[in-house]
């Protein structure tokens, strides 16, 4: 009889363990590193939108206290950071749950998908909107303290692929001026070294190769 109530006890443990594990599972699905990592982007996105609608390029991702700005964007400001805390969030409990890993390869974390999205708005037709979300990513690696441990190690590139993106494609002013302010400020590695030396030999504007030639000379100091 003792024997039959043991069996019975274990099979109703494991009944227990594999309802459980089927839980989390189904609560896992949804949350993939492709699904939280664009979540946040498409947040950042939208940030980088509304700052624009405000005609504003907001260095380090703040605005301007001293700007005038209607209530009703305010409103829409607080909401969006609200949306990046709780994207944040989502994705921390993901990782904590073991519903995607940030420990494996930097393709299949969360922080590559969220750098892959949020590089999307540099195609954008607003020079403004370009300008923002380079600086989104900008001070996501600045930061790091928002990015999943797997995204740390690459941010770097990241964010020197995205300025080389601006000058290749971009010909706003403000834009490439912001994109070699970066490069400059110990961001650009071999990869960008092609691309200064031609800016700094024929760029007729005197800020970009100014600029272009500060960020040579930081590189191939390193390289001393």
């Amino acid at each position: 009889m003792n024997h039959r109530i043991l069996r019975t006890t274990v099979w109703l443990m494991w009944l227990c363990m594999q309802v459980t594990s089927s839980d989390s599972m189904a609560g896992c699905r949804s949350r993939t590193a492709e699904r939280i990592g664009g979540d946040l982007a498409r947040v950042f996105r939208r940030q980088a939108e509304a700052f624009a609608d405000l005609n504003v390029r907001a260095k380090d991702c703040a605005l301007d206290q001293s700007a005038a700005v209607p209530q009703e964007q305010v409103k829409k400001l607080a909401a969006l950071d609200d949306d990046v805390d709780a994207a944040i969030e989502a994705m921390n409990e993901a990782i904590d749950e073991g519903c995607v890993s940030d420990q494996g390869p930097y393709e299949g974390s969360p922080g590559f998908h969220l750098f892959r999205v949020l590089a999307g708005g540099l195609a954008s037709e607003n020079a403004l909107v370009r300008w923002n979300v380079l600086e989104r990513i900008h001070w996501l690696c600045e930061g790091r303290e928002l990015l999943p441990d797997s995204a740390s190690p690459a941010c770097k590139s990241e964010v020197e692929a995205a300025a080389l993106g601006i000058l290749v494609d971009d010909c706003d002013p403000a834009n490439r001026r912001r994109a070699l302010e970066i490069l400059a400020n110990n961001y650009a590695t071999a990869d960008a070294e092609r691309a200064l030396e031609e800016i700094a030999a024929t760029a007729k504007n005197d800020a970009e190769k100014s600029l272009a030639q500060l960020a040579l000379s930081h590189l191939r100091a390193l390289k001393d």
